[in-house]
């Protein structure tokens, strides 16, 4: 679905815009326990400044077993991040959301309303291959994990 939404244009609203505006980079995933975290950690690593959050998720929760053994296969470690809901988030002015899939990037958009001081991507139209929709790993095998995590490198 999200390949035709993109042939069609629908998913130009989730293109940067304004990458002057940028501040912090956020990654955005339901449990904020495999794909962001991920991406905030290889991103960290690099040096920007960066968060995490998960739209549907509980503070406080830790990375599952697959997500820390797919991501120790990638060279980087897990064991220490935490969850942090969307509730216990601080939207800043110059936020750049890195949203996992579509269907996220569509309520993100709802939930910050009329905010024009932030921005959401698509997390995996940055990746190599690009791809409009990067499917949340936490339920699949370790493969998909290996898959998933190997792109954003």
């Amino acid at each position: 679905m999200a390949y035709a939404e993109l042939a069609t244009g629908r998913l130009r609203q989730f293109r940067l815009r304004q990458p002057e505006q940028v501040r912090r980079v956020v990654f955005v995933c339901s449990g904020n326990i495999c794909g962001s975290v991920f991406g905030y950690q290889v991103a960290c690593e690099s040096g920007l400044c960066v968060a995490s959050l998960g739209l549907s998720t509980t503070t406080g929760v830790g990375s599952p077993d697959a997500a820390l053994e797919a991501a120790r296969r990638n060279g980087i470690e897990l064991d220490q991040h935490r969850a942090v809901d969307r509730g216990d988030f601080n939207v800043q002015p110059g936020d750049l959301f890195l949203v996992m899939e579509v269907r996220q990037g569509y309520e993100l958009r709802r939930r910050l309303g009329s905010r024009d001081d932030v921005q959401v991507c698509l997390f995996g139209m940055w990746c190599s291959p690009a791809v409009p929709h990067r499917h949340d790993p936490f339920s699949l095998n370790s493969e998909y994990f290996n898959t998933c995590f190997a792109g954003v490198r």
